[in-house]
């Protein structure tokens, strides 16, 4: 105890200019890790896609390619380009839906739990 005296009597001596801010742009621990668990999610979902799906997904939303340069890449028409995105998001979204739900915790933030599974 009297260790931690001393440790709050350091703290509060220290002038206010020194002390630590929290940077408030940074996310939270809790927030980092929820959205490491929901990345995982939905990259388990992503590999269930078909390899054409998966290739324009992860090109246009992981590389940032928009759907003109995947088509130049792949040597597709842009319309299947834009198609595939299409669907793949689509066959995704209802992946996602099917197996997670959706809410929003106490900040705000997107969350998702899985599904109970039938017994």
């Amino acid at each position: 105890m009297r260790q931690r005296a001393k440790a709050s009597k350091r703290q509060v001596d220290e002038p206010v200019e020194e002390l630590p801010i929290a940077d408030l742009a940074q996310p939270s621990p809790v927030a980092v890790i929820q959205r490491q668990e929901m990345s995982a999610c939905v990259q388990r979902y992503v590999a269930k896609l078909s390899d054409e799906y998966k290739a324009v997904l992860l090109l246009h939303d992981s590389d940032g390619l928009t759907a003109k340069e995947i088509a130049h890449l792949l040597q597709l028409p842009l319309t299947t380009v834009k198609m595939r995105l299409h669907r793949a998001r689509r066959q995704l979204q209802a992946a996602l839906n099917d197996a997670c739900e959706f809410g929003r915790d106490e900040r705000g933030i997107l969350i998702c739990e899985p599904k109970p599974e039938d017994s």
